[in-house]
């Protein structure tokens, strides 16, 4: 029953949307209509496949944001770095708090992106 009220539960105003379809089996091209049933709204839509960004992010059962990808990058990056004398003990603990610190700065620009699309809509609407 809760996953059914969820599925039929309205966004909360000035929150984003995300939808993921899938998987898509015809190629060419798609059309998405957005209809407001009573006040005017403001549409951004993002297509990403799974192929080029590297599947499905396991925290949001959606495919990567560009953002996401980036990072994820960006660490295996990190990963691959092993200055020549140093053993993988001595760069262990760096290397996962430049893990934490890179998560935590996509998290911030996701914050801040989620904020602009606030204003936009506020912006928008008064």
């Amino acid at each position: 029953r809760q996953k059914k009220m969820a599925k039929h539960q309205r966004a909360s105003e000035g929150d984003a949307v995300e939808k993921t379809y899938g998987p898509i089996v015809a190629p060419g091209w798609y059309r998405l209509c957005v209809k407001s049933s009573w006040y005017p709204i403001t549409v951004e839509m993002e297509l990403r496949k799974a192929s080029a960004l590297g599947g499905i992010d396991k925290r949001t059962g959606h495919v990567y944001t560009y953002q996401r990808r980036h990072m994820l990058e960006e660490e295996a990056e990190m990963e691959d770095m092993k200055p020549e004398g140093l053993q993988d003990e001595d760069l262990k603990k760096t290397h996962d708090q430049l893990k934490r610190l890179n998560r935590l700065l996509g998290e911030i620009k996701d914050n801040q992106q989620k904020e602009q699309h606030r204003s936009t809509l506020h912006a928008a609407t008064n």
